[in-house]
């Protein structure tokens, strides 16, 4: 596997391979008289005889050198379709348990429908409790291992232990966390359909609300609500 490459497709779309969504241009032009073919391009009646129609997504083939100018400029800035996220540093948790590293709209403009966060836990580490109020949340583990219990409310509550290429779903604002279960750092993409990573941590919550009303609804001291971090801590160790 060291000669191949390996990557990940998510659209922001179910239907993404319906007919009018996505489609092959050798299997356009399979399906085009060659001599309308030859009028369009300019060519021949056997130009695109050899032609085929594999009906698959993946072929082999060589990597390309070549640069494509444009008449019309290059999409740069706010324009861009690129966003080089290997040259950017992920950001450590304040909790101290690991890393995230955010790919929205706040720094990638033209990504409106579809926003990302790379999270790296470390042994022992656990991505604090937590919802999100903006997108159901779809996470790709890419490795280690790692358990997490869903939550919806009113008693509905499951726990899911899951490993690397495995695809994970929380429902828009249901309570969740997910921890490292293994010995090496665990890596797993969030994935949103919304523009911004919008969560909302559960202690940073109710440590911003009056101590005395968390302490008379958990039935817990006020010291210990008192004790609770008002800065969110994103994965905690």
């Amino acid at each position: 596997m060291d000669d191949m490459n390996e990557y990940l497709l998510i659209f922001d779309d179910g239907n993404f391979n319906a007919p009018g969504f996505t489609f092959s241009v050798d299997n356009w032009i399979t399906h085009t008289p060659p001599d309308v073919l030859a009028k369009n391009f300019g060519v021949n009646n056997t130009a695109f005889a050899n032609t085929a129609n594999p009906d698959k997504a993946l072929q082999p083939g060589k990597a390309s050198n070549t640069t494509v100018g444009s008449p019309f400029g290059q999409l740069t800035d706010n324009s861009s379709y690129h966003y080089p996220a290997s040259q950017v540093n992920a950001t450590e948790a304040p909790g101290g348990g690991g890393t995230v590293k955010i790919i929205d709209s706040s720094v990638f403009p033209i990504a409106t429908t579809l926003a990302v966060t790379l999270v790296e836990v470390q042994p022992g580490g656990m991505r604090e409790m937590h919802w999100h109020p903006n997108s159901d949340e779809w996470l790709y583990i890419q490795s280690g291992t790692a358990r997490a219990t869903l939550w919806l409310g009113t008693s509905l509550a499951r726990t899911f232990d899951f490993s690397a290429g495995d695809t994970v779903v929380f429902p828009i604002s249901a309570g969740h966390y997910i921890e490292n279960t293994g010995n090496d750092t665990l890596s797993y993409l969030e994935v949103f359909k919304a523009d911004r990573c919008i969560d909302v941590s559960l202690m940073q919550w109710l440590a911003l609300s009056p101590p005395d009303l968390v302490s008379q609804v958990l039935n817990i001291s006020v010291p210990t609500v008192q004790n609770f971090s008002e800065t969110k801590q994103i994965i905690v160790k």
